[in-house]
């Protein structure tokens, strides 16, 4: 692909993901809250238990469990067994928020969107091969970011199975 087609697809991805959610990137609670209204509700409901697994030691996961039964019990909703249990441990004080987290956790989750979506879209190959010497999935987000392209391919290397179209 020339560099005009390599300009285009940088373009795309910051359109496309990059600029769209630039102002989550320090705000991974609201980007896995807008994540998670995308599955179907058997899905939302898979994710939601694996999330409260999580929330044990990660404050991330706390957080997004907390806003998740926040945004329900204020809208009047049933809470699915699992969150009713969850809420109740944590007024009785059992669930203390963790110590734990990270900053970069919704940078990363964007990172690997956009990558997937360049590798499915215009079939790019997630990371850099050597042998053919063309760009990669992650050279685009890199370009389209600002970052390095260590940074989106350390973020695409650590992707976690809940991550979208990874």
């Amino acid at each position: 692909m020339s560099e005009q087609g390599f300009d285009e697809l940088v373009g795309f991805a910051r359109d496309s993901h990059l600029g769209r959610f630039e102002d989550l990137w320090d705000k991974p609670v609201e980007l896995a809250l807008l994540l998670f209204e995308v599955g179907s509700p058997q899905e939302r409901a898979d994710e939601l238990d694996a999330v409260i697994e999580l929330s044990v030691t990660s404050r991330l996961e706390w957080d997004i469990v907390s806003r998740i039964a926040q945004v329900a019990l204020y809208g009047g909703h049933e809470l699915p067994s699992s969150l009713s249990v969850w809420v109740g441990d944590v007024l009785a004080g059992k669930r203390p928020r963790p110590r734990t987290g990270s900053r970069t956790i919704a940078r990363d989750m964007i990172f690997c969107i956009a990558v997937a979506d360049l590798r499915d879209r215009f079939g790019l190959t997630p990371t850099k091969n050597s042998a053919t010497g063309a760009f990669s999935a992650c050279d685009v987000v890199a370009a389209a970011s600002g970052f390095s392209y260590k940074t989106v391919e350390r973020a695409w290397g650590l992707r976690e199975p809940q991550h979208p179209q990874s």
